[in-house]
């Protein structure tokens, strides 16, 4: 298959002008979540449901990881830390 014959395919077929839409309406979503999401505190809420699943996030890698600093301050945080106590099976069953 030629390659020009390809993309002008792809052309006629509006395919660039579905992607652009598709990527304009990704980010805007994803701008809507972040300034809403925050307000529902849905991190803390996702975590102890996270800390059920088997192959996510242990506490171990919450006590450890930098990436959960900005919540390390937060007494739920605190408490959800203080019912796997460090060097105990990190799995919550």
């Amino acid at each position: 298959m030629n390659t020009g014959n390809f993309f002008a395919e792809l052309k006629r077929c509006n395919v660039y002008k579905v992607a652009v839409a598709y990527v304009v309406a990704s980010w805007l979503f994803i701008q809507v979540a972040s300034i809403l999401l925050p307000n529902f505190d849905s991190a803390m809420a996702a975590l102890p449901e996270l800390l059920k699943i088997p192959a996510g996030i242990t506490a171990a890698e919450l006590r450890l990881d930098p990436r959960w600093d900005s919540l390390r301050n937060d007494p739920r945080f605190q408490a959800l830390l203080a019912k796997y106590p460090a060097g105990e099976k990190e799995a919550a069953k």
